[in-house]
């Protein structure tokens, strides 16, 4: 619950350019634990929205050194392509965990999930 308290916090601050019509997403995660988005709308407060985090079968898990640099990646394409924020959470989570699963920097699409486009 403290973490929801934070997210919604921090999405209500004012924006530093002013332009508070435009909408924010607060991203919380740690590791295993559920995912949180905070995210404005309109003014009618903020909505928050909890996303569990799919496990990672121990002989599978390699390193989790760039997890959150690839959740980042995946969540900012989705943005890019005007995904709803479930979409966004879901190809971040996808790439964190490939890149759990790998001794490098390389990654391979080949059963990446389909970006499903919602209006905003």
């Amino acid at each position: 619950m403290f973490d929801s308290k934070v997210a919604t916090w921090l999405a209500k601050m004012p924006r530093s350019d002013g332009e508070n019509w435009k909408r924010r997403h607060v991203v919380i995660t740690c590791g295993e634990k559920p995912t949180i988005v905070a995210s404005t709308w309109r003014g009618y407060g903020v909505k928050v929205q909890r996303f569990p985090v799919p496990p990672v079968r121990s002989q599978r898990f390699v390193r989790k050194d760039g997890a959150g640099d690839a959740f980042a990646g995946g969540f900012l394409y989705g943005l890019m392509h005007e995904a709803d924020v479930e979409s966004c959470v879901q190809m971040a989570l996808y790439c964190a965990s490939v890149a759990v699963q790998r001794t490098g920097p390389g990654f391979s699409f080949k059963d990446k999930p389909s970006l499903s486009r919602s209006a905003p």
